[in-house]
């Protein structure tokens, strides 16, 4: 897809479009975080897969009513 491809569809984006698609473009041109993850942030994450695969989980509509697991 050409550029000029994608400024077309940009200007017939409906109005209630722009803002989200503005922090999409804006998130893709900040680039890639290079920062390495800290150790409790590698923690973290083994957490949660672990509660994953454990079946420590809810739907997100569950989480949105106030549900706990």
């Amino acid at each position: 897809m050409s550029k000029q491809q994608i400024h077309k569809m940009v200007d017939e984006l409906p109005e209630q479009f722009e803002e989200t698609v503005s922090k999409f473009l804006e998130f893709l041109l900040r680039g890639l975080d290079d920062e390495s993850l800290s150790q409790e942030e590698i923690l973290a994450i083994a957490q949660s897969e672990k509660d994953i695969e454990e079946g420590r989980t809810i739907s997100l509509d569950d989480y949105i009513a106030g549900k706990r697991i």
